[in-house]
């Protein structure tokens, strides 16, 4: 061995710091031997990524492997992008810390760093680390073409998957299909899962058959032991004996729909092969055909990665381990997992991958491998790591591998002989101080309301004790088993001043301002649109009286027993396809009432809907149809236009959530939906608004759609799902809702794979780790029903088994503090039991006894307890104490003659005159955002005739390349992929603008060249080339971006990135939207702000010139960033001495920075909007001056 583990550590450590060495259990697993199959246990906040990390140097370093030879793979983007960040920051470390202790190294250890030198100095090679999904779609792009599968296949998410599907079950002349009481969606969904678990199991569609025959001809056996008593008497069987047991019958009917579902499976993969689209499960079973057809594709893969590193193994499918044993068994293979954090066995996971792992990557029958374990958590808190224990404990009990329970890092010796023997780790180190902080409490409510209000009330007090304490606000968080009460927990925060964050686009949708949105956006594309189009209609925008939303019907009836000229059809006309989607009404509310903007006031269509209600349902069909034409427009910017079309953002802005400062923006679930779709737009191909609303449907059942990359937030309380917590961490957390069926949550049926669209047990490869439904023996049909009870039990523990690990996973998020709470009383007409998690942890002492019953025995909550206010009191917080000084007014009575103040008769005169103003009065007032504030201060007479006449402005080369740099430094710093973002090309863009010249060009004339005139092809050559001159090259950008990594930002975190601010400014508001704002903390423990913006353009002149334009340019380049000190520094509650702010010309590689100018540096807020009031009157005085 040329470098020990603990050599390593020393090696990356930095200059002045302590050496931070691993744990024995770290240095078995970092310095294991090749050549072995190894199984490492880790538990939550083991530190598995930074041995794993260190691993891969301990290999590179001591010669058994090159960067490039090793394979890394993980489960998500983000923990790939974790992963890779780290090994690749260890290595640099590792060699810039070995070149300069050069001196100090033995003659070994120097040859060796002199070799690697040598070997990288052409260029860093690193390892190879990526997804499984993305293991396998290499496997396809390399050797595809071999099995047939092109390297032009299109990837297809779920979302767009379950469009294809829709349309086959559409187009379906099943009689079973079309007597099926499912939804065209709920249809779609069997087929797109029963598709999915066929591929991650290796299975083909025929192969499902005879299991269903098996069950379903358990209706031809005797019913009972009475009918069978009396056929051994030879007595008829009566008709109530003859009929078969109701079980049997539902079992039959719900497997003969799965029988149906095959056929649409087969035209699914059809559509699928016809049109070259893959999913993810579809790769991986390409890749195991690819593995195991073709042998020189597993001999030079198995070569090119002669070491393996597998993490999260538990949440491997059944494919992906065969794929990767197919290929490394025998090889020198580490795989790394937990047991207790298996959560997604609903999404594919297989039901015991680790317990198979050594048996399926052994080499031979003879060989066993080995188990290591990683059990030393470096996260939680005893307090909390005893909770954590105590709720796995079942589930170690049933483990079919070994799990060493998780030990707090005060169990280590910090003597500092430990550090010679490896018993000292990496990371922080225990101290008194934060043993006494560690602490898990729980309190029980009777109301869900109550129980709300005091989750808020425990995070107020942590929140400021922490501040006082430590200087800063702590990350924080509310995991909730579901997203029914995301929105009322965020009310609750909201009405105590506490920033909250709803985490994830399934969350967004719970709140009422998204859903209003998402529904408007439904009307807009037609897809199952009726309910939606109620929802818009009864919103605070239209309120369609609810009388007339109940006769919505008789106007779509009207207009389906017609044709396009309104001629009544005839009965031929009218019949009905018998396999037509929603039959009883074959046009659709929305159709209807865009219809109807075509009838009179008083047609008799519209039957008794009141004038009222016409009025207002035909402003909804404008919007409706105005919104259907601009289709063609960005997602981003038809969301924008849904929310201004609905008067939310008004009805946001007119309601501040919260009077504090540090509140999020009242905007904020909007625009966290809009960056969502943004995401979405960037990532998906052919993306229209079908496709996006149908994302979104997945959004709202699957709790990992969109994958989490959010980071624990110092600034808001994050409300996030269970399953959207794993891989995070924050320091105070707590866990609403443990309640007996809703934390652990009820299994709603427990009927396995007896259920339409499910793939029989007996084919899946993880069979042996399920329940069995076993009723081969089974002479009776009482029998089988017997059996089938019996199983149905066995699938509700395997439930109760996956709710507990859930709640470990919950648990073991907590970094400091834990409160874990519930209600008795919700919509529930009966009392809520306590969660069975609190009763094991009162027992086994880590929380104190406690009676946890409700003192009602009705419902005390008055109302619906998960309800919360829409639209919201424009009063807000204010509303109680303005309410009393109104009624207090109203109550006082004023003398005949009485005179106002004149300062009130001053605000009532610029009131009434302001409701008067036009456009041509000058500039507008009201809401403003610091770039339009920056113009107008700059230029108020230009500004105020852009205002009173837009005009769009021409898309210069300059303008594409900011937006294209703003975009990429935001993904730098917000995801975990980091400055390895892709750079988008110009291939599309030219490709798409040729498509519509194509389209849109004239007939051939008698002057044609080639069937185009010469003036048209002259033309179209000189459009083309302005076009190339108005996007950016990536040659450009990729200048731009190697400025950027040289520059001192490179090496800093922002703590915001494009967050929106929005404070109070002259009687309305102020929004700002910084690039980044940088913390900065000295030596003596001084904290400073930083506030950056980007600028891709030329740098103004520093100094004066002869007419002084070179300080008036720098002067109006400086008004935005000081607005923007100005605000952040208000918004978060800090002295503007505190923060500062800098323009950075990346292209020159130059900061200005606002405090080399004091006159700007000193004006203050008051002064900027004392000049902006000044400019608002003398532009009203005089419009045209």
């Amino acid at each position: 061995m040329i470098f020990s583990a603990n050599q390593i550590a020393e090696l990356l450590t930095q200059a002045g710091e302590t050496p931070r060495y691993p744990t024995p259990e770290q240095v078995r697993i970092i310095e294991a031997e090749l050549n072995t199959q190894t199984l490492v246990i880790a538990g939550a906040g083991s530190g598995k990524t930074e041995t794993i990390s260190q691993r891969v140097v301990w290999l590179i370093a001591n010669n058994k492997a090159l960067p490039e030879e090793i394979l890394g793979l993980t489960f998500t983007v983000k923990a790939a992008g974790e992963l890779a960040e780290r090994v690749t920051g260890r290595i640099e470390l590792f060699l810039a810390n070995a070149q300069r202790k050069y001196q100090t190294l033995q003659p070994e250890q120097q040859q060796r760093v002199a070799e690697l030198i040598e070997t990288l100095k052409d260029g860093f090679a690193t390892p190879a680390i990526s997804t499984y999904n993305s293991f396998g779609a290499a496997v396809i792009a390399e050797y595809g073409a071999a099995i047939g599968v092109g390297q032009n296949t299109k990837l297809i998410d779920d979302a767009e998957a379950k469009l294809i599907a829709r349309e086959i079950v559409r187009g379906s002349d099943s009689e079973i299909i079309a007597a099926a009481d499912k939804s065209v969606s709920t249809l779609a969904d069997y087929v797109v899962q029963l598709d999915a678990a066929l591929s991650e199991h290796l299975r083909e569609p025929a192969e499902i058959e005879p299991y269903l025959a098996e069950v379903i001809q358990t209706q031809e056996l005797v019913k009972n032991p009475a009918a069978q008593k009396r056929i051994s008497e030879g007595k008829p069987l009566t008709e109530t004996q003859k009929t078969p047991l109701s079980d049997i019958k539902n079992m039959a009917a719900d497997l003969q729909l799965t029988g149906a579902i095959i056929e649409l499976v087969n035209s699914y993969r059809a559509h699928k092969k016809a049109h070259n689209l893959v999913q993810f499960s579809d790769q991986i079973a390409y890749a195991v055909q690819i593995i195991e057809q073709l042998p020189i594709a597993k001999q030079t893969i198995r070569k090119r990665y002669p070491v393996v590193l597998l993490d999260e193994v538990q949440d491997t499918s059944v494919s992906q381990t065969r794929l990767l044993s197919a290929i490394f068994a025998g090889s020198s293979v580490m795989g790394v997992g937990d047991p207790h954090q298996s959560i997604y066995a609903w999404r594919g996971a297989a039901a015991d991958s680790l317990g198979v792992f050594l048996k399926r990557f052994r080499g031979a029958e003879t060989a066993t491998g080995q188990t290591m374990s990683l059990s030393i958590s470096w996260r939680n808190p005893k307090a909390v790591l005893d909770a954590a224990n105590t709720i796995a404990q079942p589930l170690g009990e049933k483990s079919t591998v070994a799990v060493t329970k998780l030990r707090p890092k005060t169990v280590l010796e910090t003597v500092p002989e430990a550090a010679q023997t490896g018993e000292q780790q990496s990371g922080e180190q225990p101290t008194a101080e934060h043993q006494a902080a560690e602490q898990v409490s729980a309190a029980y409510f009777e109301t869900l309301r109550e129980e709300a209000a005091a989750v808020a009330d425990w995070f107020k007090t942590q929140r400021e004790n922490h501040r006082r304490a430590q200087g800063e606000y702590p990350t924080a968080a509310i995991v909730l088993r579901n997203r029914a009460n995301m929105q009322l927990v965020a009310q609750a925060l909201h009405e105590r001043e506490i920033p909250a964050e709803i985490v994830g686009v399934g969350g967004l949708l719970q709140t009422s301002e998204v859903t209003e949105i998402a529904a408007l956006l439904r009307c807009v594309s037609g897809v199952d649109s009726d309910n939606a189009l109620l929802r818009v209609l009864a919103s605070p925008r239209f309120a369609v009286p609810v009388t007339d939303l109940l006769k919505l019907q008789q106007l779509a009836r009207w207009f389906m027993q017609r044709d396009h000229r309104q001629r009544v059809l005839t009965d031929s006309d009218t019949h009905a396809d018998r396999f037509a989607v929603n039959r009883d009404i074959a046009v659709s509310l929305v159709d209807a009432i865009v219809l109807a903007l075509k009838l009179k006031a008083d047609h008799a269509a519209w039957g008794d809907i009141s004038e009222t209600g016409k009025t207002r349902i035909l402003e909804a069909a404008a919007v409706i149809a105005n919104l259907r034409s601009m289709q063609r427009v960005k997602l981003t910017e038809l969301i924008r236009m849904a929310e201004t079309a609905l008067n939310i953002d008004i009805e946001l802005q007119a309601h501040p959530r919260s009077n504090t400062e540090q509140a999020l923006a009242p905007r904020a679930n909007v625009a966290a939906f809009i960056d969502a779709a943004a995401a979405y737009q960037d990532a998906a191909q052919d993306v229209n608004l079908e496709r996006f609303i149908a994302w979104l449907d997945n959004a709202e059942t699957d709790n990992n759609l969109a994958e989490v990359t959010v980071e624990p937030s110092q600034h808001a309380v994050q409300i996030i799902t269970g399953h959207g917590s794993k891989g995070l961490e924050w320091d105070l957390v707590a866990i609403p809702q443990l309640l007996t069926d809703v934390f652990p949550a009820r299994d709603k049926d427990g009927k396995g794979w007896i259920r339409p669209g499910k793939l029989p047990d007996q084919l899946r490869g993880d069979k042996e780790s399920l329940p069995e439904f076993n009723f081969a023996d089974c002479e009776l049909q009482s029998e089988v029903v017997q059996r089938f009870k019996e199983y149905q039990e066995a699938n509700k523990q395997k439930h109760l088994d996956d709710e507990r690990r859930l709640a470990y996973v919950a648990v073991t998020r907590s970094r400091d503090k834990l409160f874990l709470t519930g209600s008795y009383w919700g919509d529930n007409k009966t009392p809520r039991e306590v969660s069975t998690y609190i009763e094991e942890l009162q027992a086994n002492g880590i929380l104190p006894p406690a009676d946890y019953r409700t003192e009602h025995e009705e419902n005390p909550a008055i109302g619906d307890e998960t309800q919360v206010q829409w639209p919201l009191d424009p009063l807000g917080l204010r509303a109680d104490n303005l309410r009393r000084a109104a009624e207090t007014y109203r109550s006082v009575t004023v003398a005949e003659g009485y005179q106002l103040p004149e300062t009130i008769e001053i605000l009532l005169r610029e009131y009434q005159q302001q409701a008067q103003a036009t456009p041509a009065d000058g500039l507008k007032t009201g809401r403003i955002n610091a770039s339009a504030l920056a113009e107008i201060l700059a230029d108020p007479k230009t500004a105020a005739e852009n205002q009173l006449r837009p005009m769009p402005k021409q898309p210069f080369k300059a303008t594409d390349l900011g937006n294209k740099f703003h975009r990429w430094v935001e993904l730098r710093s917000t995801t975990h992929r980091g400055k390895y973002v892709e750079l988008t090309g110009l291939l599309k863009s030219v490709a798409r603008w040729e498509e519509s010249i194509d389209q849109n060009s004239k007939p051939a004339t008698k002057n044609s060249v080639d069937g185009k005139s010469a003036r048209d092809k002259a033309a179209r050559g000189a459009a083309k080339q302005q076009l190339l001159g108005a996007v950016v090259p990536d040659q450009d950008l990729q200048d731009l971006i190697t400025t950027f990594e040289g520059s001192r930002f490179a090496q800093l975190k922002p703590a915001f990135v494009e967050t929106e601010i929005t404070v109070p400014f002259a009687g309305s508001t102020l929004q700002c939207k910084p690039d980044a704002v940088y913390r900065h903390e000295s030596a003596d423990g001084e904290i400073t702000w930083e506030v950056v913006d980007w600028k891709t353009g030329r740098a103004p002149a520093l100094e004066t010139d002869a007419g002084g334009s070179g300080h008036n340019a720098l002067e109006k380049r400086l008004l935005q960033p000081l607005l923007y000190k100005h605000a952040f520094a208000k918004w978060l509650g800090v002295p503007t001495e505190q923060v500062t702010a800098t323009l950075y010309y990346v292209a020159s590689d130059q900061e200005i920075k606002l405090s080399d100018y004091p006159e700007q540096q000193n004006k203050t807020l008051a002064e900027i909007e004392a000049e902006y009031q000044r400019l608002i009157t003398e532009t009203a005085e005089n419009p045209n001056s």
